[in-house]
């Protein structure tokens, strides 16, 4: 399933993002399908901000939030 976000602020680095979290998250034995969940949230912090940078902050809020 996707990840809902309350605003779409810029869509660059979306698909970058999710790929790269797919990818991490099997590098690490994780299932496609938790990776996905995973890589789905990380585009999902992406989206909600301008620029396509998120701090290390942000990104370890959103994947606490599962």
């Amino acid at each position: 399933p996707g990840q809902p976000v309350e605003r779409v602020a810029d869509t660059i680095g979306a698909g970058d993002a999710h790929l790269g979290a797919i990818m991490g998250c099997e590098a690490l034995g994780m299932t496609l399908e938790d990776a996905t969940v995973r890589a789905n949230r990380a585009a999902a912090a992406v989206v909600s901000r301008e620029g396509a940078e998120l701090t290390r902050e942000v990104f370890v809020q959103w994947m606490e939030e599962m």
